[in-house]
Order: C-alpha cells, then structure tokens, then sequence
C-alpha cells in the first residue's frame, strides 16, 4: 500500500462531508494528522465527525460506500461521554479508518467549563469529583489534537473552538513522578522472579505471554521515566513503544535485540537476565544523573532468589 491509498480515501472522506448537510465539521488527527508528517504508508487515517444526527450514522452504516469499497468492518465502543463507537473500516485499497461521530456538546462543555475556570471562582465551589466528571466530556479533544490535526471540513468555524479547548486544556502525558518509578521497579522485580520460576518449570507459553509480556512492559515505562525526568514532562515517548527506535537513546537501543528470546528454556532464560541487566543500567543511570531522584530498589533480594532459582534448573538443550 502507498500513501495515495490513504490520499483518495482522505479525498472522498472531503468530499462526502462537502455534499452532506448534516456533517458540521471533518478533521484528521492521530499520524495523519500529525503536523511532524509521522504518517507512513502503513498509518491508519485516524478521523473524527461531528454530524447533526451522530446516532444514527453510528448504526446506519450505509455511508461507508462513499467513502471506499469495503473489505471488512468492525467496531467497539468508547467508554467516553458523548462518543459512542470508533469504526474501524478496511478498505479494499489496503487503507484503514478509525472514524469516531462525536456530539457537538463535547465543544460546548468544553468552552463553557475552561471560561468558567479562568474567569470566575465557581468551579471552585464545585467538589473535585464533579469537576472530573465534567473535564470527562471533552478531555479526549485534545488527546486526539495535540500532535495536530488537518481539517477535512469546517461548516461553523469549529477549528478556532477545537484550538481554544486544545490550548487551555493542554494533553500531558503521564508526568514523571518518583510515586510511579517506585512502582515501576517494584513491579519489575515481581516479574522478573515470576517469569525466572515459569522457566525453571518450562511453562514456557505462561512465561511469554504473562511474566514476560509484564516485564518488557514494566521496562518501557523505566525508559519513559528516564526520558521524561532527563528532558522534562513536555518530551513525546508517543504510546507503546511507538517510534521508540527514533527517540531513545543508544545505550539502551543497543541491548534491545538481546531481551527477547526464541520458544525455548536456555534461550529465554538468557533473554531474562540481559533484561534484568538493562532495567539495572536504567535504573543506574537515573541515579547518576539524577541523584536527587531517590528510590528504594529490591533488586539484590529478587536477583539471589533468581540466582537460586537458576543453579537448580534444569538445563535443557538448546
């Protein structure tokens, strides 16, 4: 698939909105969208609508042939107030679209509540609860924006209140706090001893899947950690994992290849230490240059009971 795949889609997505009346506002967020041009040719087209009638082009899927011929469809609901599903839409061409109708009130909220919060005190009066349960119903506009965003239409001017809510209520991404390394390392450890007893009892479907699949997590967020408290809480890790290879830096890149090990004992008993390894050099480093980021680290206790673990195991053959 090239990118003029995701172009005609995008142009017919342009062009269905110009002809319907009831479609009020287009735009394209997520990669596409992305004003750093992080879209490829493998990049979904990440789109939301707001439309008079949003509940019924939820269930009346007849629209979709407007937009392309389709090879298969599903959907699944969002647990976000006033937006009810994400359709993920393939299409024969080999482009992808997740669309999303959301209500028009999600600006209204929006509008309403950040002027009320920086002009008066009533918020204030209101509890912290019912605060949150208001910031609710808009906060997914600028998650869904705040890498940009590209406007496919525009019928009643709604890109200046998008940009209005975008920038009063700015996404942050999970800040840096030492609360959340603690419980990174912590967890960690936990792991590390789960997936070292799975081993030395070869279940090594429940080591990849569950222990294994636990740490390489716990081992993302330590790296976003570092990230985040070596260049501040504004720095992108994106999600995931995501484009990983392009924003951390190379002594860690270069012991990645040795942490995932094949379908077999020896092999992932080698992938578990040079894991363990890394998490330590991570951990190391944050100490280092940061010595003002104090943690308590379990490691030594959890390393002698892998190290026992490891001399009583048998050794299979690789």
């Amino acid at each position: 698939m090239t990118n003029s795949q995701n172009d005609a889609i995008i142009n017919n997505l342009r062009n269905w909105a110009k002809e319907n009346k009831d479609i009020i506002c287009m735009f394209v967020g997520g990669a596409q969208g992305n004003e750093n041009k992080l879209a490829d040719e493998y990049s979904d087209i990440d789109v939301v609508v707001f439309a008079r009638r949003r509940h019924f082009y939820d269930k009346d899927l007849s629209w979709i042939k407007k937009i392309g011929e389709l090879a298969y469809y599903h959907e699944y609901n969002l647990e976000v107030p006033l937006i009810s599903f994400c359709h993920k839409i393939y299409f024969t061409n080999g482009a992808r679209l997740d669309l999303m109708f959301w209500d028009k009130r999600v600006l209204l909220v929006g509008r309403v509540y950040l002027w009320l919060r920086d002009h008066t005190k009533l918020l204030h009066l209101l509890p912290r609860l019912w605060r949150r349960i208001i910031e609710n119903h808009f906060f997914y506009l600028p998650k869904y924006t705040y890498r940009g965003l590209t406007m496919l239409a525009d019928k009643k001017n709604y890109l200046r209140r998008i940009q209005y809510i975008s920038r009063k209520y700015k996404f942050i991404q999970s800040p840096f706090s030492q609360e959340k390394l603690q419980n990174i390392v912590n967890r960690f450890w936990v792991q590390a001893y789960s997936a070292a007893v799975a081993i030395a009892r070869n279940e090594l479907m429940h080591v990849k899947i569950m222990a294994d699949h636990a740490m390489k997590y716990k081992l993302l967020e330590l790296i976003e950690v570092y990230m985040k408290c070596t260049y501040g809480n504004e720095f992108d890790v994106f999600e995931k994992g995501r484009y990983l290879e392009s924003w951390a830096p190379d002594f860690i890149l270069e012991r990645l290849e040795n942490i995932f090990g094949h379908y077999e004992a020896n092999d992932s008993w080698n992938a578990l230490v040079e894991t363990m390894d890394l998490f330590t050099l991570i951990c190391n480093t944050i100490s280092t240059e940061h010595p003002d980021i104090t943690f308590s680290n379990p490691e030594q206790y959890f390393r002698d009971l892998i190290e026992q673990i490891d001399i009583k195991r048998p050794v299979h053959a690789i």
